[in-house]
């Protein structure tokens, strides 16, 4: 028994706490609702002193109603006071959503213009870089074309190189085919002239041989005939 009366009085006494505490703990965002300017007064009614003058679209934290028309707020600069629940609204009034979404319709203008020289400059520059694309293939066409002419100057000595080796093995080739015909061209020249060397001995020899058999021959035919 005395448990549960215990914890009854537990109960009561944050249900306290809660009650004290909850404006704090739940408040809320309020604006001034659409009139020229309201006043902040120290205390719930007219007769207490004007803190301040609040104009319309002013944002109020709202902290407790007194349940008599009057609401207790603080605002942005931390300023607490009392205002007619009547001129506080929960969302911003109608001049005030106009005047921001007109704000936010101008930045989105400014957005979509920007946007739009970012795309102009985007294509500027596309057409740029194709140029400098087009120039550089046109470039490196060239720079092939020079390669292939330098790779064809540099072969040709080694072409000619290797065209003097052949050359030059055909020359003692034919050099070696000379020498062998000059010696073969002695050799026939020494047989000629040893042939007709032989060839006009022979004829002296006959000849010799001729003219001491034909006085003989003729003597004995004289001496026949007689």
């Amino acid at each position: 028994m005395r448990y549960k009366y215990g914890l009854f009085i537990k109960i009561i006494g944050m249900l306290l706490i809660l009650s004290v505490f909850s404006p704090v703990l739940y408040a809320k965002t309020q604006y001034v609702t659409d009139v020229l300017y309201i006043t902040l007064r120290t205390g719930p009614g007219d007769s207490f002193k004007v803190l301040k003058a609040l104009k319309t679209g002013t944002k109020l934290e709202f902290i407790e109603d007194n349940g008599e028309g009057y609401s207790l707020v603080r605002t942005e600069s931390g300023d607490e006071g009392w205002v007619r629940n009547k001129y506080l609204v929960d969302e911003p009034v109608a001049r005030l959503k106009l005047a921001a979404m007109q704000a936010k319709l101008d930045a989105l203008k400014k957005e979509n213009q920007e946007l739009k020289q970012k795309n102009a400059n985007s294509r500027k520059k596309t057409k740029e870089l194709e140029k400098d694309r087009k120039r550089l293939e046109s470039s490196n066409i060239k720079l092939e074309n020079q390669n292939k002419k330098l790779k064809s100057i540099a072969a040709r000595p080694m072409e000619l190189a290797k065209e003097n080796e052949q050359l030059k093995a055909l020359n003692e080739a034919n050099e070696s085919q000379i020498a062998s015909l000059t010696e073969e061209n002695t050799k026939y020249k020494d047989n000629t002239v040893r042939d007709w060397f032989l060839a006009g001995g022979g004829v002296l020899l006959f000849g010799i041989i001729l003219g001491l058999i034909l006085p003989s021959l003729r003597w004995r035919k004289n001496r026949g005939w007689a």
